[in-house]
Formats: C-alpha cells, sequence, structure tokens
C-alpha cells in the first residue's frame, strides 16, 4: 500500500484509549434481529481495525447501520456489502439502480457494486478505501481520520457529499452515534497490542536457526508448486512452507482469497499477525494487486504487531524481497497455520 500521510501522522483524537485488547474474529455472520444485534456482532472487530487505522469505530459502525439497515438490506444478506461500495471485488459485482442526490435533488442511476464472500472482507475493503483513498485522490477520505478530525462528528462532516450525495448523510450519522453510544468504540488506537492467548505456534518455529532467523530461502519448487503460476506470490510461499518443515495446500487460490480457502479447507486462521504464518492480503491492501490480493510469508512479529515478511513477485516476477508492513495495515490480513 502507498504510504499516506494516515501512517504516521500523530492522532489528535483525545478520547479514552485501551492500552491492552483482546482479538476480535473475523466477521463470519452477523445477528440482523435488532440494531443493538447488528452492533455487537461487528463492534470489536471494528473497534480494532479502526483505532490501528486511525479512524473512528462510531463512524465505521454507523455508516454500516445506515448503509445496509442494520444488515438487513438485500445488498447485505446477498453480497455481504454492509457499506454499499460500487465497483468490484475480485472481479465479482452486480449492478442496482440507485438514488443520487444534486443538491436536494434526487435522480437515479444503474451502478455496480462489490460482491464479497464474508462480511470481514467488505469491513477490510471499506477500511482500505477510507485509508488508501481512490487512484485520482488517494487522501479524498482524509478528513475523517482521527489525524485530522478532532471529534467524530467532524469526521462524519468530513465524508458528507464524498462518501455519499445525501444532503443529510453527516447529520443522520451523528444521531445514530448518539442514539447507540457508539462513540464508546473510539478507544482504540494505533499503539494498542491485541492479544489472543489462543494462537497457536507455528511448526515452522522449529526450522529457526540459532540467530532466530529461519534459513534463507533455497529456490527449490516442490512437487506441487506447479498447481500455481511461477513466479508468483502463491507459489513461493507455497515452497517457502515447504522449505521449512510445513505443509499448505496446492489449490488455496490467488493470494487474496487463502484466507477465506483455507478456513474452508480446515486450516487454522487468525486476524492477530503471527511469526511462521502465511499472511493473505485482501485486495488492494499492502499495495496488492486490486483483482487477486497478495500473500507473503511472516519471517518476524514485531512488538507493535507490525511484521516483517517475505514475498515473491512485488519487485518483479519470481524476485524474492522483504517487506515491513505497519501495524495498520496487517490487521486487515488473515493469517494462516501451516500444517
Amino acid at each position: 500500500m502507498p504510504n499516506s500521510s494516515a501512517d504516521s501522522a500523530p492522532s489528535i483524537y483525545a478520547g479514552p484509549v485501551l492500552k491492552t485488547i483482546e482479538a476480535a474474529k473475523s466477521i463470519d455472520k452477523i445477528d440482523t434481529s435488532s440494531t443493538e444485534a447488528f452492533i455487537k456482532s461487528i463492534a470489536d472487530r471494528v473497534r480494532i481495525l479502526a483505532g490501528k487505522n486511525n479512524l473512528y469505530a462510531s463512524i465505521i459502525l454507523a455508516q454500516a447501520i445506515l448503509e445496509s439497515g442494520s444488515g438487513q438490506s438485500n445488498m447485505s444478506q446477498q453480497y455481504f456489502n454492509i457499506f454499499n461500495i460500487t465497483g468490484a471485488y475480485l472481479g465479482k459485482s452486480i449492478s442496482f439502480k440507485t438514488e443520487e442526490f444534486s443538491g436536494n435533488n434526487p435522480y437515479y442511476i444503474e451502478q455496480s457494486f462489490r460482491v464479497y464472500s464474508n462480511y470481514d472482507q467488505a469491513l477490510d475493503d471499506y477500511i482500505n478505501l477510507m485509508i488508501k483513498g481512490t487512484t485520482w485522490n488517494s487522501e479524498i477520505y482524509a478528513g475523517a481520520w482521527k489525524s485530522h478530525a478532532k471529534t467524530y462528528q467532524e469526521a462524519a462532516q468530513a465524508l458528507q457529499g464524498i462518501f455519499a450525495t445525501d444532503p443529510a448523510y453527516a447529520q443522520k450519522l451523528i444521531e445514530i452515534i448518539q442514539e447507540y453510544k457508539l462513540d464508546a468504540y473510539d478507544n482504540v488506537d494505533s499503539t494498542t497490542q491485541v492479544v489472543d492467548s489462543k494462537i497457536p505456534e507455528s511448526p515452522l518455529v522449529a526450522s529457526k536457526l540459532d540467530n532466530s532467523a529461519y534459513p534463507e530461502y533455497n529456490g527449490v519448487e516442490y512437487p506441487g508448486a506447479d498447481s500455481y503460476a511461477f513466479g508468483n506470490c502463491t507459489q513461493y510461499v507455497y515452497n517457502r512452507i515447504i522449505q521449512l518443515g510445513g505443509l499448505v495446500g496446492t489449490h488455496m487460490g490467488n493470494g487474496g482469497e487463502w484466507g477465506i480457502n483455507a478456513q474452508a479447507q480446515g486450516y487454522f486462521t487468525t486476524t492477530v499477525p503471527t511469526e511462521g504464518y502465511a499472511v493473505s492480503f485482501p485486495p488492494g491492501v499492502a499495495g496488492s494487486s486490486s483483482e487477486y490480493g497478495h500473500v507473503a510469508f511472516v519471517e518476524k512479529v514485531y512488538s507493535d504487531n507490525s511484521i516483517l515478511v517475505s514475498e515473491m513477485n512485488v519487485k518483479g516476477n519470481n524476485i524474492v524481497s522483504e517487506r515491513h508492513i505497519s501495524a495498520g495495515v496487517a490487521a486487515l490480513a488473515t493469517y494462516i497455520q501451516p500444517k
């Protein structure tokens, strides 16, 4: 992901911050029986990702409530798109006629909306959009960042006419936040430690050298590697894991699909950065392809939950390189334990 001022700018948010918080699982399903139940379904995951990425959790929750009708909209229930984000995701989209506004005057247009495989994909994609922006303006949503908006009210106003054309959009968000006291979730920041004592150690740790580093990549193409495209990230991670004594499937899909496919194939996955795991970045995250996503290998996890990864095809086909990934971006990924 390209660097932006959101990565390093100090937050001006002055609310209470929790320094240690239990890890929140990926959002596999939501409860739509009431708005309160909907909030409870997604709030823990939202506040971690928001805090790690310089955003207001209260704004995200209010937008999810407003855009999806607390998870009851057709877009949410059939396509997992709880934020009504337009475009395509992993090449998938669906077209609908929607109401837009020019000033206070409504009009209708046909638009394509992104189709996801689960709600966590939708949340990750939304946060990536908020911090990365669009191809024509990387800071189009910067006014809603904690480092730019002192309060959630300012953040809501910054989204007016940008995220949505509804002339009452900001006021609707503010009223939802106040009604459900959503600002209580604005208590995580980028320095907060996320802990999960239930994460099993990677079996690859046993292969570490005396200097606590993993052996250098040997370049060997192991049996089954030909199920992935030569010189690409997927083939590299497959070979790297086998080199270090582990196992991973030969049909995990594109890099951005490894997380959801691993779950379906019985692998342990987590949203907490973990050494010796494969890490699957959703499309567009960490500078990855907006169509395919990316997968890498976690060589090291630092105390702030940022990670060092080894990977292939970032600097060119069949080229192995290493990269430091910030804690905020690392929080958007899925981590897969090799077998």
